[in-house]
């Protein structure tokens, strides 16, 4: 540690720092003895702290941050379930559309961690959640094997896929909600909860948006058939932002906001609920 820095108020000279004593009325001004002084008078010096060490900025782990009440392993296991959900749905968005396997890794991956990363550049959270621990990746990998050989022999029920991708939009939607009340924690309570659920639909929805670009088609997001995709996941988010406020158990309000996302999202499909579309008066209705 360097030592401490005296700058003179004057032009004397002095000796040590065992000479100095201190300045009742600051605390971190000194006075000392000068040596050329013949009289050994006072003269007023300050005393800086030195400078501590600067260490580069290092991402925080979302399984290990303290300001997320469900226990470590808990967050990490779930985390990891929904990173393989959305790599199974990517995986199978590709069926019939002629992809190799490499093409297949590349979906499922942009699907699993494509919300994720948007998330955690926009936050500052680098690096990015599956860079700091590569078992995501492991994960996304190994789901979408699997998920590729077993498919071309086996045909998945469509209802099976549907709630696969409404679990994955649950969870990521929470999780990323969670992750940016943590990192927004001292901001006002409208500020956060206005963040916190953008950064919720991101992370829910962004990864499949970028697989459907990659795949020419419209974001199932923007399509009225998919039926209260992003809506779902706002409405989860604002929910949790919402009891949260209200002294809820942090874990008790992520547990309704995932339950209500799935519930909206899987009635929507079942009932074919959707917002109204964008048309002038004089289109017809299809």
């Amino acid at each position: 540690m360097s030592a401490p820095l005296i700058t003179s108020l004057g032009k004397s000279s002095w000796r040590t720092s065992s000479d100095l004593g201190p300045d009742p009325a600051s605390p971190g001004r000194m006075f000392g003895t000068s040596s050329a002084s013949p009289n050994g008078s006072w003269g007023l010096v300050e005393l800086l702290p030195p400078k501590r060490a600067r260490t580069p900025l290092q991402g925080r782990s979302l399984a290990s941050s303290r300001h997320l009440c469900l226990p470590a392993p808990l967050l990490y296991w779930i985390q990891h379930i929904a990173v393989a959900g959305c790599a199974i749905s990517g995986v199978l968005a590709a069926a019939g559309r002629k992809v190799d396997l490499f093409g297949v890794m590349v979906l499922a991956v942009v699907t699993s961690f494509g919300g994720g990363t948007l998330r955690d550049i926009v936050l500052g959270e680098l690096p990015v959640f599956w860079i700091r621990d590569p078992h995501y990746l492991y994960t996304v990998l190994l789901a979408a094997l699997f998920t590729f050989f077993v498919a071309r022999r086996f045909d998945f029920p469509s209802a099976v896929l549907q709630v696969a991708d409404a679990a994955g939009l649950a969870l990521f939607t929470i999780l990323g909600a969670r992750k940016a009340v943590a990192v927004l924690g001292s901001h006002s309570a409208l500020d956060v909860t206005v963040i916190a659920v953008a950064m919720g639909v991101v992370t829910g929805v962004a990864g499949g948006a970028l697989r459907d670009i990659l795949m020419r088609e419209i974001p199932l997001v923007f399509r009225r058939e998919i039926h209260l995709y992003a809506t779902a996941a706002a409405v989860g988010a604002l929910a949790f932002c919402l009891l949260r406020g209200l002294r809820w158990d942090e874990n008790q309000a992520a547990a309704v906001g995932i339950v209500l996302i799935l519930v909206l999202r899987l009635a929507a499909i079942r009932w074919k609920l959707s917002l109204p579309l964008f048309r002038k008066h004089d289109e017809p209705e299809q």
